[in-house]
């Protein structure tokens, strides 16, 4: 597994991300456990939103179940996320990603338009606009974001958005 694990604070249930060559899955961690999806190339982060929502980096995509929708746009343009790591999503549903290959973190406020909030497309460093190959993001409740990244090896402090 990939060590990713999210839980749902309204239903106790825990979620994590299979990595199994060409045959990724989502699993809800109960016992027994049930497969949510199957056939996910490379699944990693793992995040539910405050209505219960399940959503999975796949690639360079993020997926909604259930139904297993995009939020993120199409994987290869220069806005589009190239290799998702972390996730995590705020109170209006906004989807921000680590967007590990390409050194940047991004807001999907809806499906079609993602907007770098902090880094720079393709551009590795370090500091407070800086990013290289950040590995996670998560949000507190006063709408702080928090990003790992993985070459410094340090917690980024607090942005608010």
């Amino acid at each position: 597994m990939s060590g990713n694990v999210a839980v749902d604070t309204l239903t106790g249930k825990a979620y994590t991300a299979h990595q199994a060559p060409l045959t990724g899955q989502l699993l809800n961690v109960a016992i027994p456990y049930n497969v949510i999806a199957s056939q996910l190339l490379n699944p990693w982060g793992v995040t539910v939103d405050h209505y219960s929502n399940i959503y999975v980096a796949v690639g360079g995509r993020v997926l909604k179940y259930p139904g297993g929708t995009s939020v993120t746009g199409t994987p290869g343009g220069y806005d589009d996320p190239q290799i998702i790591f972390g996730i995590s999503v705020d109170c209006s549903g906004a989807v921000y990603v680590a967007d590990h290959a390409v050194h940047r973190i991004q807001v999907w406020p809806n499906s079609s338009v993602g907007i770098t909030i902090i880094g720079k497309f393709n551009v590795p460093g370090n500091g407070s606009d800086r990013l290289t190959a950040p590995v996670d993001v998560k949000l507190d409740r006063q709408g702080n974001i928090y990003v790992l990244d993985r070459s410094h090896s340090h917690l980024h402090h607090p942005l608010n958005k």
